[in-house]
């Protein structure tokens, strides 16, 4: 019976001690190391994002501020998906300034066109409060935002993240008012953005 007892304990411990060297294994060649598996690592990763000044966003800091409250509030999961939702915008941003020229398209201007209508065509933005983002991508070809010429040959670009979309569509819904035949300071305001 002691022998038995001596085996099942020995069972046990090289069960546990295999359990253990298995949970420690290093990630196999070609995985990704793992990253934010503690508090402390996701606190430093959400201080580094927020130091990242080249594609920051008024939602990405939110969410960032989400994250560094719900890290403080030791509630990992959630603080975790917080900072992943902010550094998928930063990423985006990242992505859309490196594109690359193919990333764009040239849209002929026809009667009756305006950047409201053409943004809003399915192939290009789908989406008529995004005209904000053909006049910036064209403002040295544009003297006026609300009147564009036949025959003008714009730039659609289609690489545009999320913030810029964002930060279009802000634009076109509180500009405020506007003529003819002149630049509004508020569009001169968003071109040089």
């Amino acid at each position: 019976m002691k022998t038995m007892n001596l085996m099942k304990l020995f069972g046990i411990v090289a069960l546990t001690g295999a359990l253990a060297i298995g949970c420690a294994e290093a990630p196999k060649e070609g995985e990704p190391e793992p990253a934010n598996n503690s508090l402390e690592d996701l606190v430093k990763s959400i201080e580094d994002l927020k130091k990242a000044e080249d594609c920051k966003s008024d939602a990405s800091d939110a969410k960032l501020a989400e994250a560094e409250k719900l890290a403080k509030e030791l509630k990992f999961d959630e603080a975790k998906v917080a900072y992943d939702e902010a550094k998928a915008m930063v990423d985006e941003c990242r992505a859309a300034k490196n594109a690359t020229p193919t990333d764009s398209i040239t849209y002929t201007v026809v009667g009756g066109d305006h950047l409201w209508g053409i943004s809003a065509k399915d192939e290009i933005y789908g989406n008529a409060f995004q005209w904000p983002l053909i006049y910036k991508a064209n403002a040295d070809k544009i003297n006026d935002p609300d009147l564009i010429k036949i025959g003008q040959e714009l730039t659609v670009n289609k690489g545009v993240s999320e913030a810029e979309v964002e930060a279009a569509v802000n634009h076109a819904k509180t500009r405020g008012s506007w003529t003819v035949g002149g630049i509004e300071s508020s569009d001169k305001a968003y071109a040089n953005q």
